[in-house]
């Protein structure tokens, strides 16, 4: 599974926001299939109440990240600016015109950008996904979606309660550690593997990266280096398919 239409546009009460008859046939065909690799246990556990088969269902964990060559580990360090990547859009993205609240430097990477300026923001432009990994500098890597800097809110900020995103596969092959919402499904993955911090809050942020120290943040680091050879070289893929 890439992305499932039924979840993401559907709100908490299981009324459709759009596409309904894409997601009655995605539910439809899902049944057809022998074998399903989801991505983490409450993507599994939604489609159970679904109806599909416990059986025909694989937890990938988290999507890989292929990366053969080496990157420049000397672009992270703990009082760096917080990274953001990927579609900055006022559909997908909108929280980022609520940063200039925080009080926290970010750097910005991605499409859609428009009419963000602050003190505390540098948009560096949009690239390639080949040429992103070399381009990022920062502390951590923010996973965060929605409408509002207070919790990930709206379509896409709700769809991180059962989504794997692909950006924090790619900061985390990047060497990057990440800061994600608590509630996404993927927080228990960045608790289990000690490679970041989970919040509640956007700004939340500031006061827990003062408390911690270069010794802490460095112990993060290794863990995040671990994590990013499994990444870059497809092993969360190779397992599911072995399984």
């Amino acid at each position: 599974i890439h992305d499932l239409e039924l979840i993401r546009f559907y709100s908490h009460d299981g009324a459709a926001k759009k596409h309904i008859q894409v997601d009655i046939q995605e539910k439809y065909c899902l049944r057809y299939f022998s074998k399903i690799i989801v991505h983490n246990e409450k993507m599994k556990n939604y489609l159970i109440g679904q109806g599909i088969n416990e059986n025909k269902l694989e937890i990938l964990g988290i999507f890989d990240y292929l990366l053969s060559e080496e990157l420049d580990k000397k672009r992270r360090g703990l009082h760096e600016p917080v990274i953001i990547a990927g579609n900055l859009s006022m559909e997908k993205a909108a929280y980022i015109r609520q940063l200039e609240t925080i009080s926290a430097d970010f750097n910005l990477y991605g499409i859609g950008c428009k009419d963000v300026f602050a003190d505390n923001i540098r948009y560096f432009g949009s690239f390639l996904a080949e040429q992103l990994p070399h381009v990022l500098k920062g502390s951590f890597g923010l996973v965060w979606d929605g409408d509002s800097v207070d919790i990930c809110s709206g379509i896409f900020g709700r769809y991180m309660l059962y989504n794997n995103p692909h950006k924090i596969s790619m900061f985390l092959a990047c060497g990057f550690p990440v800061i994600i919402w608590s509630k996404a499904a993927l927080a228990d993955f960045v608790i289990k593997n000690q490679v970041g911090f989970v919040i509640d809050h956007v700004w939340e942020i500031p006061n827990k990266i003062a408390k911690m120290t270069d010794e802490e943040y460095q112990q993060m680091i290794e863990q995040v280096d671990k994590i990013s050879i499994k990444l870059r070289r497809g092993t969360y893929l190779l397992s599911a398919l072995k399984n």
